[in-house]
């Protein structure tokens, strides 16, 4: 980085301890002011003035800022002092939503690293994060992927298709990402567009249960022995029933608004039960004793 000082009468030159191309225009002027224009390449980003009461505390302090924090210039500070909270996700002019309102894939960035945290099943990636341009970065192909607990295979599908926003088969970038952020007073949205134009679209809440629609199915008994018994507001499609490994143990098309499951032949263990009905579709957890 090269400090450049321009006191009018001569112009003395700083080169800082970094390897950033960063250079630092800083003019003098007779009405005692400094005036701090900062480039990247040769491009003006910023400018600063400062009184000249307490100049050189005031001076150092912005030097210190410009040294440490380069890479910082052009990027929305709102994205590193939140956690971003996935709310949906468009591939292929198709739209993902979470399969539960308690569901949490969270987006946390800092200066370096950008982690992914699918908290409900312990399982996420973390990989290192450059910001390139003004709200641009890129992140490493080398990402460190933790593999969770969860069998549910909805959730297993969201969480894929989270990844696939970022990274191509667990291992490539799909670089460069651009985002925007916007402020509704109460709310904030962050939108993150990958290379290939796939959409991730955050919020800086987790919004709560009651923001989506009831299930409009009841199940019982859970846990259950033998039988379970499902009732719907309006005519049953079908249902799909899982373990936990992800394997689909028992499936069916429906008709009526209510059926009843024969659960006796299957080992004692915890199953995800999808029910489909003309208006929705919701999974259960169920517990065979």
């Amino acid at each position: 980085m090269t400090v450049n000082i321009n006191t009018g009468n001569s112009k003395k030159h700083i080169i800082a301890p970094t390897k950033d191309t960063t250079t630092i225009d800083i003019f003098y002027l007779s009405v005692g002011l400094y005036s701090v224009n900062l480039g990247c390449d040769g491009e003006i980003q910023n400018s600063v003035t400062l009184s000249k009461t307490n100049t050189m505390k005031k001076f150092l302090v912005i030097i210190a800022i410009i040294l440490f924090s380069p890479k910082l210039i052009g990027q929305d500070p709102a994205l590193l002092e939140n956690d971003w909270y996935l709310e949906k996700i468009i591939m292929d002019s198709e739209e993902y939503e979470r399969p539960y309102p308690n569901f949490q894939a969270i987006l946390n960035a800092n200066t370096e690293i950008l982690i992914i945290d699918h908290s409900t099943c312990e399982e996420g990636f973390g990989s290192m994060i450059q910001y390139v341009g003004t709200n641009i970065f890129t992140i490493d192909d080398s990402s460190v992927v933790l593999i969770g607990v969860c069998g549910d295979p909805d959730i297993n599908a969201f969480m894929q298709f989270h990844y696939q926003i970022y990274l191509e088969d667990n291992n490539f970038a799909k670089n460069p990402f651009t985002y925007t952020i916007e402020n509704t007073g109460s709310y904030k949205t962050l939108t993150v567009i990958n290379g290939d134009g796939d959409v991730a679209i955050y919020g800086d809440q987790l919004l709560n249960a009651e923001t989506f629609t009831a299930p409009a199915f009841k199940v019982y008994p859970n846990p259950t022995t033998d039988y379970l018994f499902i009732k719907s507001q309006g005519d049953l499609s079908a249902y799909q029933l899982y373990d936990l490994n992800g394997r689909k143990v028992q499936k069916s098309n429906l008709s009526g608004t209510e059926t009843r499951m024969d659960l006796s032949k299957l080992p004692s263990g915890l199953y995800f039960l999808r029910l489909y009905s003309e208006e929705t579709s919701y999974t259960y957890k169920i517990v065979k004793e």
